[in-house]
């Protein structure tokens, strides 16, 4: 998304640990000196005072203005600046008129994740001076510095930065522009700031780009998944969650039951990332063109959310990536066996974790992929669904981890349609029937590749044959009922 010469463009270093006591020395001690004392050692040390001033007004003379070499005499520490930092994301901002940062249009993106960014800044001390080496890999670009010499500018390196009295920069012994520029946000946050302005008049558009490092060892790396999230909100309705919808968003839902039914006709019904329409005099939800979201039950606390219509996903989402889901219950509020959408359905989605959630019917499969890939579903019970428990179409790299699936029913419960790299690893799978149709298995791979089951178990699921298609069992155990042909 970003090219690696934006990087270079601009970036800020603002260390909040040394702001308030930048460039001063020691401001006293905790006893109160002698005057006399204190006079008589003033006087003779006014010859040296004197000599030391001559010599740092000389020094000066040799640096740029406003700049000075980080490490001299009464400049900010070492232990400061040093340290070896790793890219974890960028944050982009955008406007169409120029505007202070914080009201842009902010959406963040993980390196490993998105782009496949890779970068590291290391900040030395060598001869009581810094220096900095740094390696930016990014797509097919490559960008590295070695024993490079670090400054700092007596001003802030953009007008609503925090740090208001200095920035860092990288200097280029080769060149008049600094190689980066940055600034230290606490202690163990490093960020590159870089920004771009149109020249088209009559199509103006402005964007800021932050890049986030963090300190190797520290506890923010230890945590550095929580910068996928710019804000996190709690909500115990479902108006609530429907406002909530947002890139870069947490939402924290309390105890209780969210149907889409009970959603107010004043909400917008197409939003810029939902659409609610109504099926069979029922309202249903669609989340779209969403990146980073996160929904979770709050701890110890029973969610279920839930549609009235029996012909449509419970959630369905669109063009959505890097989705979590966490402990909650989704199903349709309908009679047994009427059921034609299932319960949650993805479509051109990827980056999805669906972990320790409750999937029932009636819907016709418990999860419905087409068009995807990085899909994970992790301790996860799936029942009583009316066509299966799983259908992928053109979708790939899936894994259904510790999964419990049980009394489900009628078609293929495994259904893949020229789908790849299908794992189910240690899932318990019981009570379920294909045995309705001849021409039906438990497990449909045909046009498909490498779908193995591993550690898992079967118990009393009732089908004429096990799979169409090549299918891997390892390590698996079979008690289950082989039914009789027509």
């Amino acid at each position: 998304m970003k090219k690696t010469g934006i990087i270079f463009t601009a970036l800020t270093l603002m260390l909040l640990t040394a702001c308030s006591g930048f460039g001063q020395g020691n401001s006293g001690t905790a006893e109160e000196k002698d005057p006399a004392a204190q006079t008589a050692q003033e006087d003779a040390g006014a010859g040296k005072e004197e000599t030391k001033a001559d010599e740092q007004q000389e020094e000066s003379k040799s640096e740029t203005p406003g700049t000075t070499q980080v490490g001299s005499v009464g400049k900010i520490s070492a232990e400061s600046l040093a340290g070896d930092w790793t890219f974890v994301c960028w944050t982009d901002y955008s406007s169409e008129k120029k505007v202070p940062i914080e009201e842009m249009d902010k959406n963040t993106y993980m390196g490993e994740e998105d782009g496949g960014k890779n970068a590291t800044i290391s900040i030395y001390e060598d001869g009581g001076k810094l220096y900095a080496d740094y390696s930016i890999q990014e797509y097919e670009s490559s960008t590295t510095g070695y024993h490079m010499p670090v400054e700092t500018v007596q001003e802030p390196l953009y007008e609503t930065c925090d740090n208001q009295e200095w920035y860092a920069k990288v200097v280029n012994p080769h060149g008049d522009e600094p190689v980066l520029k940055v600034t230290l946000v606490g202690k163990d946050q490093l960020q590159i700031y870089s920004s771009w302005e149109s020249e088209d008049v009559e199509y103006p558009w402005f964007s800021v780009t932050v890049d986030t490092y963090l300190r190797d060892g520290s506890e923010e790396m230890a945590h550095k998944d929580d910068f996928r999230y710019n804000k996190t909100v709690t909500v115990s309705t479902v108006d609530e969650f429907v406002t909530a919808l947002e890139n870069n968003t947490k939402i924290i839902f309390k105890g209780g039951v969210y149907n889409f039914q009970d959603i107010s006709d004043k909400i917008n019904r197409y939003g810029k990332n939902l659409d609610i329409s109504m099926s069979d005099n029922k309202k249903i939800v669609k989340l779209k063109d969403l990146s980073y979201l996160g929904l979770a039950a709050e701890e110890g606390a029973k969610v279920e959310i839930c549609v009235e219509s029996p012909y449509d996903p419970v959630v369905d989402f669109e063009y959505c990536n890097n989705v979590d889901i966490n402990g909650i219950t989704f199903g349709h509020r309908v009679e047994p066996g009427t059921c034609g959408g299932s319960v949650l359905r993805f479509l051109n989605s990827g980056s999805v974790v669906c972990e320790d959630c409750h999937l029932y019917g009636c819907g016709a499969y418990g999860v419905d992929a087409t068009d995807c890939y990085n899909i994970r579903v992790v301790d996860t019970e799936i029942f009583e669904c009316t066509y299966g428990i799983t259908s992928l179409y053109n979708t790939y790299n899936v894994e259904f981890s510790g999964c419990n699936m049980h009394d489900n029913t009628k078609y293929a419960m495994i259904d893949l349609y020229n789908s790849g790299d299908i794992t189910f690893d240690t899932c318990f799978f019981a009570n379920n029937d294909s045995s309705e149709y001849d021409y039906t298995a438990f497990v449909n791979s045909n046009e498909s590749y490498n779908v193995a089951f591993r550690n898992c178990n079967f118990t009393d699921n009732k089908y004429r044959r096990f799979a169409d298609g090549e299918v891997e069992t390892d390590n698996c155990t079979f008690k289950d009922i082989a039914a009789a042909a027509d």
